[in-house]
């Protein structure tokens, strides 16, 4: 299954240094973010690193 992109412009993802949240609690706030599957969303989160999930993830929702 094709994984839509994130409903985050590019531009609200800021370069700031995170410190990711545990990788099951990243891997079910990708699975909100992306409207996908567990397996996709840990799939998106190895092919992206934890640090862009976890930027992805702020800027969808602060």
């Amino acid at each position: 299954m094709t994984v839509p992109p994130p409903n985050v412009d590019d531009i609200d993802v800021t370069d700031e240094d995170v410190d990711p949240r545990p990788h099951a609690d990243l891997v079910a706030a990708a699975m909100e973010v992306r409207s996908c599957s567990r397996p996709d969303a840990a799939d998106w989160v190895e092919r992206v690193g934890p640090e862009y999930a976890e930027r992805v993830v702020r800027a969808r929702w602060l």
